[in-house]
C-alpha cells in the first residue's frame, strides 16, 4: 500500500498553504463542543459508581480531556493545519492505487 501511494505523494509540488478561517472556526467549535461535553461525561459516570468514588471517577474524565488537549496541540494540529495536509489529501483522493486495489 505505501509503495503504491509514494509516487503520488512525491509528485505533488509543495505550493503555498493559506489558512482558511472556516476550517479554523469549525475545528475551534468542535474542540469547544468536546471540551463542555466532559463535565457531563464526568457526573455520568459519578452516577454509575458508589459514593465513595465519584471523585476519582470524575478526576479520570477530567485528566482524560487534559491528556488529549496536550495531544492535539501536539500532534492533531499539525496533522489538520500544517505542510502535510497535502500529503493525507492526496492519500485518501483516490490516486492511482485505488485503481490497482
Amino acid at each position: 500500500m505505501l509503495l503504491c501511494l509514494a509516487p503520488a505523494l512525491l509528485a505533488q509540488a509543495p505550493a503555498a498553504h493559506a489558512v482558511d478561517s472556516g476550517d479554523t472556526a469549525f475545528m475551534l467549535v468542535s474542540a469547544a463542543l468536546v471540551m463542555l461535553m466532559t463535565p457531563g461525561l464526568a457526573f455520568f459516570y459519578g452516577g454509575m459508581v458508589r459514593g465513595k468514588n465519584v471523585l476519582g471517577t470524575m478526576m479520570q474524565s477530567f485528566m482524560a480531556v487534559a491528556l488529549i488537549s496536550v495531544q492535539w496541540i501536539v500532534i492533531g494540529y499539525s496533522l489538520g493545519f500544517g505542510p502535510t495536509k497535502a500529503m493525507w489529501s492526496a492519500a485518501w483522493s483516490g490516486s492511482d492505487c485505488a485503481a490497482s486495489a
